[in-house]
């Protein structure tokens, strides 16, 4: 899917909101657009992506969409899991590194890497 989509993240304690508007084109986020609007998924940090992965798998859950976002040094990998008959939601796993390094993104370190140039 091919779109240009515009994030913005805010942080109220532990809890990161984040807002993503559909700007051009079509991404995962329109197929549930079409026929209505509404949070569309929540999002949990894990230090270890992967083994969180093969969790889900061995209890039948399935893998919706994964993906990358690269900023110069933040990566940001992430699943969406077919988590609708569970939780009545599509829940999200991510994992972000600075460098090689695995760190939990709060609101500090998304400001010091913001700040630092990072991204």
């Amino acid at each position: 899917m091919d779109a240009k989509l515009k994030i913005a993240t805010a942080y109220a304690g532990g809890v990161q909101l984040e807002l993503i508007e559909v700007v051009s084109g079509r991404s995962y986020y329109s197929d549930m657009l079409d026929t209505h609007e509404g949070l569309h998924h929540l999002g949990f940090m894990v230090n270890d992506l992967e083994k969180r992965l093969e969790v889900c798998k061995a209890q039948g859950i399935k893998v919706l969409q994964r993906g990358r976002i690269k900023m110069k040094l933040v990566t940001v990998d992430y699943a969406y899991l077919d988590t609708r008959a569970q939780g009545g939601i599509i829940f999200e796993l991510i994992q972000t590194r600075i460098g090689p390094f695995k760190v939990k993104m709060n609101r500090f370190n998304h400001l010091f890497s913001a700040w630092t140039g990072l991204q």
